[in-house]
């Protein structure tokens, strides 16, 4: 095994230097070019880049599966069907069996079900959308009590249901979603003594910005009307509940942005709704995450109008954003850098290989970006922050794990075969251009040459010494397959152009 890392090392080295060196693009220069700043539909055809862009911001990767649909459906019919919400009781039921008790789910177990959702959806779409919005809501199960824990998967859950939804209902469940009334202490605010936290992080994090269009005292009363609800607990079950109790709740008037009236969380909202930018903070977010940043001022504008016309319906926003010039131009392609959870879920779906969810449980911890376990209210850092030494260090090991992965794979049925052109098509050109078709790469001539030059090298040991040796490869044979296939994978999965998205 040490022969393949220490064989690998020069061909990252000049993978780096081809690309110009790690990291994700910079910010897009403020004089944008026309085709960036369009939201009319791309109408001319897209080329492979751009396909592999599309499935990479919706699909968490490119996948043979996700690359018929798109050619068969074209953009337009594509786009359509991210947007169509599906049922999948079978892999809702698969995922929940590893869960030994429903209604108590440890942490462990519920981020092992929700990275098989990840991995097994026919409709990944459900779950890019719903790791979005849990950053933006982010919530934590730490401190959670055993009778809680079930609360911060029916989170989840409404985030998969409503993540494509209406913002209005979004906006709304969450405010009074238990898992977040228990994170934000509002189980415990009442009339008496209101608690502030769910209504500043509502505004600063949720709805409006940092010291956007709200005051200390509009926090101040907002937090009087964000009163009422409570933790109970069942004696027999052991499990916790949260229920709305009127006795609890501030009643009164208060008076916000200006209005005065008995206002409780969903006139709250409402009021947000009609008298703030909550469109153009929402936009704004949505078209940095799936084009580039910063947005442009008059594209905020366009969207924000549609999703109000809308009634706060996110489709139109989705499909606009998903079909449009902006996009697909240069400036959106790999304009950000994998987060952790993206590149590990990412490159199991692409690659189909089993590997055990909770060692990538382990790496994503130790990367700092564990599901269901945010580090704040904030979410987690973007783009450079994951270009740690470390970060980029275990991200390398899940890699190397999963393309070295041979004992689980052959259990599971997944075989690394599945991965490689028919067996009298092997040759190393064609082998390169499979697994980096699967990882979405951008490879120049020269770095292809080099890869296929890796494919004809075995490597052995002479002691403490490293042997190359020139080694024509045979695609049919196993040992080559074994070895030298497997090392290529781990290597591509280093190439700059893998970090980005």
């Amino acid at each position: 095994m040490r022969s393949h890392i220490a064989w690998s090392l020069p061909f990252l080295a000049l993978g780096v230097a081809a690309c110009g060196g790690g990291g994700s693009r910079a910010a897009p220069d403020p004089i944008y070019q026309p085709a960036e700043l369009s939201l009319d539909p791309q109408t001319e055809p897209v080329d492979q880049d751009q396909l592999a862009h599309l499935m990479r911001r919706t699909q968490w990767g490119t996948t043979p599966v996700g690359r018929g649909a798109l050619v068969q459906s074209g953009v337009e019919g594509f786009v359509s069907e991210l947007l169509i919400s599906i049922a999948e009781p079978d892999i809702e039921a698969a995922a929940v069996r590893g869960i030994a008790y429903p209604d108590h789910p440890t942490g462990r177990e519920l981020v092992l079900w929700w990275m098989e959702l990840m991995q097994r959806s026919r409709a990944p779409f459900r779950d890019c959308m719903a790791f979005y919005w849990h950053d933006h809501f982010a919530t934590s199960f730490v401190g959670f009590s055993v009778g809680s824990m079930h609360f911060m998967r029916e989170q989840v859950q409404t985030l998969r249901r409503l993540g494509t939804g209406n913002l209005r209902d979004l906006l709304y469940e969450m405010l009074t979603d238990p898992a977040m009334l228990v994170w934000l202490n509002a189980v415990d605010s009442t009339k008496e003594q209101p608690n502030e936290n769910l209504a500043r992080e509502f505004y600063e994090l949720f709805a409006l910005g940092v010291d956007n269009g709200y005051t200390a005292a509009d926090i101040r009363e907002t937090a009087r009307a964000f009163t009422g609800y409570r933790l109970v607990r069942d004696r027999q079950t052991g499990v916790d509940a949260v229920l709305f109790d009127i006795t609890r709740a501030d009643t009164t008037a208060k008076t916000i942005f200006g209005e005065t009236g008995i206002f409780g969380f969903r006139e709250v909202l409402d009021l947000t709704l009609a008298k703030r930018p909550v469109a153009e903070f929402i936009c704004r977010g949505l078209f940095e995450h799936f084009c580039y940043a910063p947005a442009p001022a008059e594209v905020v504008a366009q969207l924000a109008a549609l999703l109000r016309a809308g009634n706060y319906e996110l489709k139109p926003v989705l499909r606009t954003i998903l079909r449009s010039r902006a996009f697909f131009a240069p400036a959106s392609r790999r304009s950000h850098v994998k987060s952790p959870v993206e590149a590990a879920i990412g490159l199991l779906r692409a690659t189909g290989l089993a590997f055990p969810n909770a060692v990538a449980d382990f790496l994503l911890t130790s990367q700092g970006q564990r599901l269901c376990d945010p580090p704040n209210v904030g979410g987690w850092p973007d783009d450079e922050a994951w270009l740690t030494a470390q970060s980029m260090t275990l991200r390398s090991h899940l890699a190397h794990a999963v393309a070295m992965n041979r004992d689980d794979q052959l259990r599971l049925g997944t075989p690394f075969e599945n991965l490689l052109p028919p067996p009298t098509g092997r040759t190393t050109l064609a082998v390169v251009s499979a697994l980096a078709e699967r990882l979405g790469l951008q490879l120049t001539l020269e770095e292809v040459v080099t890869y296929q030059e890796y494919l004809d090298t075995r490597a052995t040991e002479a002691g403490t010494e490293l042997v190359l040796a020139h080694a024509p490869f045979d695609g049919t044979n196993p040992e080559h397959i074994s070895e030298r296939v497997r090392g290529l994978l781990f290597i591509l999965t280093q190439h700059p152009s893998y970090l980005l998205r």
